[in-house]
């Protein structure tokens, strides 16, 4: 171990000299570098908005309902609500039919089930009167109504026509975004090595090499799994980058303590992904799921410690970890269900108490960012679970309603909303962060000055709260920008998805998630700029913060399960169309 300090302090006392002896060289490199840093993220950055957003979106097909009038009425997803109304999956426009009459839904062992969701005239099966629900297999001839439709296959030329639907990454290959992307670290890691010559962090190069081996180690093992949809995995690999480059600006000393926050949020994303294949499994996990939420805020609010005017950070030796982080996770969770699920019990008492109760418990710990993001989540899931705008509405007021008691009873919230707007007229007081952000970022312009040559780094939650002001100072406004676009291209992707998902349970999921990811990047940067009240919240995947790390892909693997496109997703193990009752396989 001696040995090895030694080789350590004598190479660093080397690279010091170097640099030292050769400052034009290296300032020659950060300017020029600045320009190819700010190139490499538009290009990144646009590559996976085009490889996400380009192509002709192709709705999977698992079989067909052909009625008696000659009408072939494709099933496009593994839970289609058939009725009367626009909305269903499958319209059935004859007047015997109620608005939303049945469910067809695909099972687990790939056979489906009917069920009737209390209408008026019924559902037969094979010519015999179904009272709550039947399986249903291919070629099974089905009653709606009075309407009478035959459950068909595909034919084994439509089989292979779905075997054959575009795959991600023909036209925008990931491969070469991992090969910017790793230049990208490359000339990060040098501006940073470079920028302090006075002391020399060998946990620069490390931790970036590191980081470089687990996103191509990731990709190869994706590409074993054959599996090709990338830019999910890849907004999140270019935004931590950047994030990493903050740290080591700011906290060179955490550098190590933020990689491995980025490869255990990779493993929760993995877990996470592999446990929502089987959707029958993650559906009875959610109540589970409510008691782990709650129980993760009583045990903040029982063992945690206020820092910065919140009760919301645990500290086990030399361990810290943001509860409410996790609980997200759990939250989200609860919220969601199958389709069968919604119409069994449409009101959303239960979740709402759930809801009250987190909020109560953020309320109690001050945590008033988090709160919101948590309300934001709820609404989402609310309005995707029962569409009714008048109760959403005055859950709305209640809210404000609420929002004006914690006010008057939490001076340190008051405190907050009373610089809001007013940050410099009291520029060395409470708008002394926002002052001093909206300044860095102006002296960064669209380039830069540099990784780790910026001076906000040295302002309190520099690396959390205001990093958004530290990335634009040191990498630049195209760079900063670049990261809000990609929870933006997350967002956009997930609800574009949402009316082709297979199941809502993904679809409540993705949609619940990256508005959590999209408010909270927006109370971030806003936040910071005096634009909205500044909560404390971190920006997705850059801020510094392990909690926050392992949050965000988890978040993550919500978007990926409901990504429908082929070789792309985890929730199906291969894209195939079993058939029950021995037909075609």
């Amino acid at each position: 171990m001696k040995v090895f300090e030694d080789y350590q302090d004598t190479v660093r006392k080397t690279l010091e000299q170097v640099t030292r002896e050769n400052m034009l060289l290296f300032r020659w490199f950060t300017a020029v570098s600045r320009l190819i840093i700010a190139f490499l993220a538009v290009i990144i950055v646009y590559r996976l908005a085009r490889s996400l957003f380009s192509g002709k979106k192709q709705p999977e097909t698992w079989g067909y309902l052909n009625l008696q009038n000659g009408s072939h009425i494709p099933v496009n997803h593994w839970e289609n609500l058939i009725g009367r109304a626009k909305s269903c999956d499958i319209i059935l426009n004859f007047p015997t039919v109620s608005r939303n009459h049945a469910i067809l839904m695909r099972r687990e062992d790939t056979s489906w089930r009917l069920i009737d969701i209390n209408s008026k005239t019924g559902i037969k099966v094979k010519d015999e009167r179904v009272e709550k629900e039947a399986i249903v297999g291919y070629g099974d001839v089905i009653d709606i109504g009075g309407v009478t439709a035959q459950f068909v296959p595909l034919s084994k030329f439509e089989q292979m026509r779905e075997e054959m639907r575009e795959i991600p990454g023909r036209e925008i290959k990931p491969a070469l975004t991992m090969y910017l992307l790793t230049v990208f670290d490359i000339i990060l890691s040098i501006q940073l090595c470079f920028s302090n010559p006075g002391g020399f962090i060998f946990a620069v190069p490390v931790c970036f090499c590191l980081l470089i081996a687990v996103i191509w180690g990731y990709f190869f093992f994706v590409r074993m799994m054959r599996r090709r949809g990338f830019e999910v995995e890849q907004v999140a690999f270019f935004m931590s980058s950047v994030g990493l480059s903050v740290t080591a600006s700011s906290s060179p000393q955490a550098m190590y303590k933020q990689f491995v926050s980025i490869v255990l949020g990779l493993i929760i994303f993995l877990v996470l992904g592999w446990f929502l294949r089987d959707l029958k499994r993650a559906d009875l996990m959610r109540w589970p799921m409510a008691a782990a939420a709650i129980a993760l805020l009583l045990f903040t609010i029982v063992a945690g410690s206020v820092v910065g005017g919140a009760k919301n950070w645990v500290f086990i030796g030399n361990l810290s970890i943001q509860p409410s982080e996790l609980a997200k996770l759990c939250f989200i969770y609860a919220g969601t269900a199958t389709l069968d699920r919604l119409f069994a019990k449409r009101n959303l008492v239960l979740y709402m108490t759930l809801t009250v109760c987190i909020a109560g418990a953020l309320a109690y710990m001050s945590d008033f960012g988090a709160a919101i993001i948590f309300f934001i989540a709820f609404l989402v899931v609310a309005f995707m679970r029962s569409g009714d705008v008048a109760t959403l509405s005055l859950i709305c007021l209640a809210a404000f309603l609420g929002v004006m008691l914690l006010l008057r009873f939490k001076p340190y919230i008051a405190y907050r909303f009373a610089g809001w707007r007013h940050a410099w007229d009291s520029p060395h007081d409470i708008g002394f962060q926002q002052t001093r952000t909206m300044t860095a970022i102006a002296s960064g312009g669209f380039f830069g000055v540099g990784a780790g040559n910026g001076w906000l780094k040295n302002i309190a939650a520099a690396d959390t709260d205001l990093v958004y002001g530290v990335v634009v100072e040191e990498l630049g406004l195209f760079v900063g920008a670049g990261c809000i676009a990609c929870v933006v291209i997350l967002a956009l992707f997930s609800f574009i998805s949402a009316s082709q998902g297979r199941s809502t349970f993904y679809t409540i999921a993705a949609c619940a998630a990256v508005s959590m990811l999209l408010f909270q990047m927006m109370l971030n940067v806003l936040g910071s700029l005096d634009i909205l009240p500044l909560t404390g919240v971190t920006f997705p995947f850059v801020s510094k913060g392990g909690s926050s790390m392992l949050s965000c892909f988890g978040l993550l693997a919500f978007v990926k399960a409901a990504d429908i496109r082929r070789l792309a997703s985890f929730a199906a193990s291969r894209y195939k169309h079993s058939v029950h009752r021995g037909n075609i396989t």
